[in-house]
Parts: C-alpha cells; structure tokens; sequence
C-alpha cells in the first residue's frame, strides 16, 4: 500500500506537483500519518495533452480537496496515475492505459482530443473501468463514459431558441472546422413563421497565424449579412471582432452569437462603445457561492507565485470547472459505493482482459449522483448531461450583463 498518494507523472511530468499547494500538501500528508492502517488508496488514471494545463492542475487540486474532505472518503485516498499523451495519439494512449490497468485504477479521467478518447472509450468498456470526460463534442459517449459538458444537442437547441428569440430570418454561420459546424447542427432545424435563410462560411487560421477573417467578413458583408452565429476557439474571438470593427461591422446594425461559454474570459474593452450587439450563452454563473469560493483559493494560489488552475483568467474557464465538478462526481459516487462494499481496485493486464468487478456499480453511482457543482446542477439521465441551466449575457457599455 502507498504511503503517500498524492501525484504520479510519467517521465515529461516529473516533479510537475513538487510546488502545488505546500501546505495542502503539508496537511495531506498529516491526514495521511493520523488514519488508519486499512486507509485504502484507489488510484485513478489521467491522461493530458500539453495544450489543457488549467484542466490538469484542476484535477491534482480537486483530488487534494477531497482527500481532505471531511464528508468524503474518510477511509479512502485517492491517488492519480497522470500520464502525457500528444494530441489523437491514440498509441500512446491505448500504451498509457495499459500500464495504469496493470496497477489498478478506478477510472480514467480524459483525454480531451477525439481520437485518444475514443481509444480510451473502447478499453474502458473492455475494462469496465469508468471515464470522465470534459471536452465540447457532438457525439453522445460510449456506456462506461460520462461527459460533464453538456450534451450537444441540448446546448444547441438552445441556441436555435434564442435566433428564434430575437426573429432573425437570415443569419450566416461561422465555423472553424467540421467539428464546429456539426455542433450547431440543430440550429438548421430552427423554425419560425418563415424558415431562416443560412449562409455557412469556414474560418481558416493556418500555423502562422494567417486567417481568412476579413475575407470571409466582408463578403459577408457585400451580401448585406448582419447577423452571425460564430463557433471559433476562445482565443479567435478577439481577432474575429478587431477584423469586424476594422471591416465597420460592430454598429448596433449586427449581431454576433458566439457558441463559446467562455465570452467573459476575453477582453471586450474595445467594443464596449461600439453598440454592436455581442451574445453568448455561459454555464459557469461567476457570483454562485462555490464558484466564488473557488476562485478565491485559486487566486491565492496565483498571488503567492505558484501555478493555478485559473491560467491567468480571473474567472473560472468552463472545462476547468468541469474538471473539478468531474472529481466531485467520482469522490461522492466512490463514497456511495464504499457504503455497500469495500472497494479497492484491480491490476488488470491489456493481454488477458478481465473487467474490474465494481466497475459497473461504480459508473451506476455515477449516474445516479445529483448535486451541485462549480457548473450547476450536475445529473444525467439516460442521454447523458442534458438537464443544466444557461445564462444569456451580451456586452453592454458596462460589460457583460445577463
């Protein structure tokens, strides 16, 4: 048994915890020295691409959180196996798995990109072995996979709901990749007394940085298109909007939707003024007492010169919300199920497959839990996470508002 659970790295993330928390980490391991000797350490896997840092400190601070918990795993520590992958190294990633099995691990959190986690997704229905996802996709998991972000089609329905909302009867839609055009897909089926006129344009932004922003908007604009659903990446939406004001298409003549749920992360100083309509939905409500409480420790951690989940944000960025809400799902399903049987988990070899026993009543736990988190009330049904709430925020010369 290990004495000491708190972070496992391979060799690319060696020594990544030695700063985080000291004296977390000072405490954790006195509530280590004064528990008992059956404390049982459950390890869990984690897998991260290099680009998702402020979801991996998210991870080795939420289990730090619950391992001090009062409430949860009084008899239990938990441990992370945490592993780098590239990103869609789906090798590596089937390679990592195996050496986590072969130690027993209770789940598997990640990873983010598409081909990695449905690798992983298919071993861990092989396994039995759960795993938390975070990431924005359009596809609904397989059986032993649970994803905190809420379910595509729901979050798009919703944004079929407010164009219906404001009456638009045209609209061009804005998209990066495929990916981003299949997650609006429900927008197409938006209805109202006349069916809306959509144009779709893909944005380009090459490996230099080059993008086709201005091209794409002023022919936008030629065609007298004034009102644009946009689904980029948190960092384009700047770049987008500075294009749109050179282009002088930021009066209250348009309107801009962007799917992100992240809009009060970018600085919108610029178009304060501008008078032009900027829209989005957001999941994590900024004022809620948790989140609140959160990010005031994460701050902490930001002004004493160590690493903090926030990346430098002063606010919560959503998929690290989920990170966090993810452990709190794992911790109070793995408390539930300590209730009715002694866990402990299993080595399990990629060349002689056997599947993990509690590893089903695990994931039931799971999907039974419903509490609330830094991202709301987190349930599933049978769908996955469709039941949460949304705030509409647009700028307005003071900011965001709802």
């Amino acid at each position: 048994m290990r004495t000491f659970p708190c972070v496992e790295s391979d060799a690319r993330g060696q020594g990544r915890f030695s700063w985080r928390l000291v004296g977390v980490v000072m405490v954790l391991c006195h509530v280590i020295s004064t528990r008992p000797a059956t404390t049982e350490t459950i390890r869990i896997g984690a897998l991260f691409e290099g680009e998702h840092e402020g979801e991996r400190r998210a991870l080795q601070w939420a289990v730090n959180y619950f391992n001090l918990s009062p409430d949860f795993l009084s008899d239990m520590l938990l441990s992370i196996d945490e592993k780098t992958i590239e990103q869609d190294d789906s090798f590596a990633a089937q390679d990592k798995v195996c050496r986590m099995t072969q130690e027993g691990i209770a789940a598997i959190f990640g990873p983010v990109s598409r081909r990695a986690s449905a690798h992983v997704q298919s071993m861990c229905d092989v396994f039995e072995i759960p795993q938390l996802q975070w990431q924005r996709d359009y596809e609904t998991p397989s059986y032993f996979s649970l994803s905190l972000y809420p379910h595509y089609l729901t979050l798009s329905r919703a944004y079929r709901d407010v164009i219906t909302y404001y009456g638009w009867e045209s609209f061009a839609i804005l998209y990066e990749d495929n990916d981003g055009l299949l997650r609006v897909q429900e927008i197409l089926t938006a209805t109202s007394e006349t069916t809306p006129t959509i144009t779709f344009r893909k944005i380009q932004v090459d490996y230099s940085g080059d993008n086709n922003y201005a091209t794409t908007l002023r022919d936008l604009k030629d065609k007298e298109e004034r009102r644009f659903v946009i689904d980029c990446k948190l960092d384009e939406v700047r770049k987008i909007l500075r294009e749109a004001a050179r282009l002088n298409m930021m009066s209250d003549r348009f309107h801009y939707i962007f799917t992100t749920l992240d809009l009060g992360l970018v600085d919108l100083d610029d178009f304060k003024q501008s008078g032009a309509n900027i829209t989005a939905y957001r999941l994590i409500n900024p004022n809620a007492p948790r989140v609140t409480s959160v990010r005031a420790d994460w701050l902490g951690i930001a002004q004493r010169g160590h690493d903090s989940p926030l990346m430098g944000y002063s606010e919560i960025k959503t998929e690290t919300a989920l990170v966090f809400d993810a452990v709190s799902l794992f911790a109070r399903a793995l408390h539930e199920l300590s209730r009715a049987v002694y866990v402990s988990t299993e080595s399990l070899s990629c060349d002689n497959v056997r599947f993990w026993t509690l590893g089903n009543s695990l994931l039931n736990y799971m999907k039974s839990m419903d509490f609330e988190g830094l991202s709301g009330r987190v349930r599933f049904d049978y769908e996955g996470r469709t039941d949460f709430s949304l705030d509409l925020v647009t700028l307005r010369q003071n900011g965001l508002v709802q």
